[in-house]
C-alpha cells in the first residue's frame, strides 16, 4: 500500500543494478525533510505521516509502541478507550504502526526513543521488546515555533510561539486548513506579502489562531545592532537566552511545569547554516537542562523547516514581522503592515512590542512575553 514504509534495504534498484550511494543519501534526506515537514503542518493522509506527527508532538509516544498505538487509535479512529477484543480487528493493527515508527526513527533518524530504549531495541530479541514500553518514557513536549528579523536594522528581534499542549497544534491546523479552503486562501502567510487587499484575511487567520488558543505565549527578545560586528553569533546568544529564559518563565508560572521535551523549529534561511547553528543552539540548551534545571529538561528536535510547508511557521513569521515593523520600520503615515502589526499585538497583549534594553545585553529586561487576550 501507499503509505507503508519500503523495505530499508536501498542499495539496489529494481533492476538489480548498485545504485549511487550519494543519490540514495539524496533521496533519503528528502524524504526526512519531506516527513519533518507533513509532520509539523499536521497532514496525515497516509499511515506514516499519522504516526510521524503523533511521535512529533508527543514525546512519550517514541518509546512505546503500546503508547503509540493507543495514541494513534484515540486520534485519528475515534476509539473510545475501552479495549474490546474486536478492536484490535478493525483499527489499524499494532505491527503497521510500529513499522511506520521504526523506518521514521531507525532510518530517517526522525523523533527518536531515547538512549535507553534505542538501546533495548537494538539488544532485545523481537518478542522481548513490548516489555516496559512505558519506562522513561519522554515528558511531554513544550513546542517552539521561532524566526529572527532585524539583521540590516536598529534592532535585532527573535522569538517564537510556545505551545504547551500538543492537542491545540492539532486544533489550529485543522482550523486553518478549513478557512483555507472556505476562503480560497492558498498562498503562504509571509509578512512581507501584507497589502490592503489582502490585510483582511491576515486578520482573519490570526484570528482562527486566537480563537483555538488555550496554551500558547508568544515570546521575544530585542538587542540593539549597533556595535555589533558579529550579526549571526548574536542571533545564536539571543535564541539561547529566549529559550532558557522562556522555559523558566513557563514552569515559574505554572503554565508548562518541568519536566519536559523541548522542541525547536526555526524558519529555514540556509540549509547548512541553519543545521550548524541549531546543532550548537541544541548542545547549549541540553546542557542547560541539566544545569539550569537540574536535569527536568529533556532535548528534542531542533530543526530548521520551511515556512511554506508550515502552518505554525508563518504565524511566527507574522509576529515576529510585527514586531520588527514597530521597532525597527514603522512609517509616519500607517500601511497595511502597519495596521496588521498593530492588531495582531494588541491582540496579543502586546502592544508596545518588545521591552528596549535598559543596559548593555540586558537580557533579563528584554524578555516580551504575552499570553492571549480574552
Amino acid at each position: 500500500m501507499g503509505d507503508e514504509p519500503v523495505d530499508e534495504q536501498l542499495d539496489l534498484n529494481a533492476g538489480g543494478v548498485a545504485t549511487d550511494p550519494r543519490t540514495a543519501d539524496a533521496k533519503m534526506e528528502q524524504e526526512r525533510a519531506q516527513i519533518l515537514a507533513d509532520s509539523l503542518a499536521g497532514k496525515r493522509d497516509t499511515l506514516t505521516r499519522k504516526v510521524a506527527l503523533l511521535l512529533n508532538r508527543y514525546p512519550e509516544t517514541r518509546d512505546s509502541d503500546i503508547a503509540l498505538q493507543i495514541k494513534y487509535w484515540r486520534t485519528f479512529e475515534d476509539w473510545d478507550g475501552v479495549a474490546r477484543e474486536e478492536d484490535f480487528y478493525i483499527h489499524t493493527r499494532l505491527t503497521s504502526i510500529a513499522r511506520s515508527r521504526a523506518r521514521i526513527q531507525n532510518a530517517l533518524k526522525l523523533f527518536q526513543a531515547s538512549s535507553s530504549v534505542r538501546k533495548r531495541r537494538g539488544k532485545l530479541e523481537e518478542e522481548e521488546r513490548e516489555r516496559a514500553l512505558d519506562e522513561g518514557a519522554p515528558p511531554s513536549a513544550l513546542t517552539v515555533f521561532a524566526d529572527e528579523s532585524g539583521k540590516n536594522q536598529e534592532n535585532l528581534i527573535v522569538g517564537g510561539i510556545w505551545f504547551a499542549d500538543s492537542n491545540e497544534l492539532l486544533t489550529i491546523d485543522h482550523a486553518i486548513a478549513r478557512w483555507r479552503e472556505r476562503s480560497g486562501f492558498k498562498g503562504e502567510l509571509h509578512f512581507v506579502g501584507i497589502a490592503d487587499q489582502n490585510e483582511s484575511m491576515y486578520r482573519e487567520a490570526f484570528d482562527i489562531v486566537m480563537s483555538n488558543a488555550v496554551s500558547i505565549s508568544f515570546k521575544s527578545l530585542r538587542l540593539e545592532r549597533k556595535g555589533i560586528r558579529d550579526i549571526e553569533s548574536a542571533l545564536d546568544h539571543l535564541f539561547y537566552h529566549m529559550l532558557v529564559q522562556g522555559i523558566r518563565h513557563e514552569h515559574e508560572t505554572l503554565r508548562s511545569v518541568l519536566p519536559k521535551t523541548l522542541q525547536f523549529w526555526k524558519d529555514q534561511e540556509d540549509a547548512s547554516r541553519d543545521k550548524l547553528r541549531l546543532a550548537t543552539l541544541r548542545d547549549r540548551v541540553e546542557q542547560a537542562g541539566k544545569t539550569i534545571f537540574d536535569g527536568k529538561l529533556r532535548v528534542g528536535d531542533f530543526a530548521p523547516v520551511e515556512s511554506k510547508r508550515v502552518e505554525m511557521m508563518q504565524i511566527a513569521d507574522l509576529f515576529i514581522g510585527a514586531l520588527g515593523r514597530r521597532v525597527n520600520t514603522p512609517s509616519a503615515t500607517p500601511k497595511a503592515k502597519d495596521r496588521f502589526s498593530s492588531y495582531l499585538l494588541e491582540k496579543i497583549g502586546l502592544p508596545d512590542g518588545p521591552t528596549k534594553p535598559s543596559g548593555d545585553f540586558a537580557l533579563d529586561s528584554i524578555l516580551g512575553d504575552a499570553q492571549p487576550t480574552p
